[in-house]
């Protein structure tokens, strides 16, 4: 499997304001997320942080719940075992 973040791989323009309020507390929200998600390696945690501005808001929106939801499951299955 390729590993998106460490690619060099072309990504679209954001045709949103890369200076709104919203988007940025959206950025901010999923950076927290992100620092305290602990299936994630340190090195995979910075490679992820560089590339979050890039994308859309609607998709920083998903990946946050996407990563939630990751934290979750794993902190559920390291309870039960």
């Amino acid at each position: 499997m390729t590993d998106l973040f460490s690619q060099n791989i072309p990504v679209l323009k954001i045709q949103e304001d890369p200076n709104n309020p919203k988007r940025l507390q959206r950025i901010r929200e999923l950076e927290t997320v992100l620092k305290n998600s602990p299936f994630l390696s340190s090195g995979e945690k910075e490679k992820m942080k560089k590339v979050i501005p890039l994308f859309p808001t609607s998709i920083i929106e998903d990946l946050k719940q996407s990563l939630i939801r990751q934290n979750l499951r794993y902190l559920n299955k390291k309870t039960t075992t």
